[in-house]
C-alpha cells in the first residue's frame, strides 16, 4: 500500500481528518517559503518541486499468470449473455472508470487503457515505430471479451486494458498473410523486439496450431497481431 491510498484509508476510517491534512499542507507551505493557506495549488507544487526534485519514477511489474495479473491490475465481475457467436461481456462499470483511461499516441490517435499501462506502451509505441519504419494503421485496445465464445473461457487481456491487436490482417495467427508473404511484423522484426525488451509478451512466438516452430526465419508461429504486458 503507497502513502496516498494509506492517508485515504486512514481519513475514510476517521482516523484522520481533513483539517489535520489541511494542517500538514501549511506546515510545509511554511517551509517551503510559499502562501500557508492550507490550499495546495500549482505554486505549492513548483515549489516542492524545485527543492525535492521530481518523485521516483514508479516501476510496476510485469505479471506472470493469470493470477498475477488480477493482483496487478485490479479483478471484477463480468457478465456474458451466452451467445456463442459473441465474445464481448459486460464488465463491472466502477472497475472500467477507475482503472481504463484515454492515452493520446505520438501520432494524435486516442486509445483506452489500462491506468498502469497506458504511460508505458506510449513510449514503447512510438520508439518501435521509429526504430521499424512500421507505424501499424489499426492499434486494438481495451475491449471486454472472452478468449472464446463458450462457458468457461477465460477473460481476453484485452478486458484489462493490457493487451493490443496490430493490424489484424497483416499480422494473421500463423505469421503468413494471405498473398504468402510474411506478415508486417515479421518484415519489419525491431518493432516487436521493442516490446519484448521491455519484457511484453508478442503472440507471434506462440507456436502455430499445425506445431510450426518458426515462419520467416523467426521463431514462433502464433498471433503475430497481439502483444500483452504480462508474461
Amino acid at each position: 500500500m503507497n502513502a496516498a491510498e494509506w492517508l485515504k484509508r486512514r481519513v475514510e476510517q476517521g482516523k484522520l481528518s481533513w483539517d489535520q491534512l489541511a494542517r500538514v499542507v501549511e506546515f510545509a507551505q511554511t517551509e517551503l517559503g510559499v502562501s500557508a493557506d492550507g490550499k495546495w495549488g500549482a505554486k505549492s507544487a513548483a515549489a516542492l518541486l524545485e527543492c525535492v526534485g521530481p518523485p521516483p519514477a514508479v516501476v510496476i511489474p510485469i505479471p506472470k499468470g493469470r493470477a498475477a495479473v488480477r493482483r496487478t491490475y485490479g479483478s471484477f465481475s463480468w457478465e456474458w449473455d451466452g451467445n456463442p457467436r459473441d465474445r464481448r461481456v459486460k464488465a463491472d462499470p466502477a472497475w472500467i472508470r477507475k482503472n481504463i483511461k484515454t492515452f493520446v499516441l505520438h501520432d494524435g490517435r486516442k486509445r483506452r487503457l489500462h491506468r498502469l499501462v497506458g504511460d508505458e506502451f506510449i513510449e514503447l509505441f512510438k520508439k518501435a515505430c521509429g526504430v521499424s519504419g512500421y507505424t501499424p494503421k489499426s492499434v486494438q485496445t481495451f475491449n471486454p471479451r472472452l478468449i472464446r465464445a463458450k462457458e468457461g473461457s477465460n477473460l481476453s487481456y484485452h478486458s484489462y486494458g493490457i493487451a493490443v491487436d496490430f493490424d489484424s490482417r497483416a499480422n494473421p495467427w500463423g505469421g503468413v498473410q494471405a498473398n504468402g508473404e510474411p506478415s508486417l511484423m515479421r518484415q519489419h522484426p525491431d518493432f516487436f523486439r521493442t516490446f519484448e525488451e521491455a519484457n511484453w509478451t508478442w503472440g507471434g512466438r506462440w507456436r502455430s496450431k499445425k506445431g510450426t516452430k518458426k515462419v520467416a526465419g523467426i521463431v514462433g508461429a502464433g498471433d503475430d497481431m497481439h502483444f500483452e504486458r504480462k508474461q
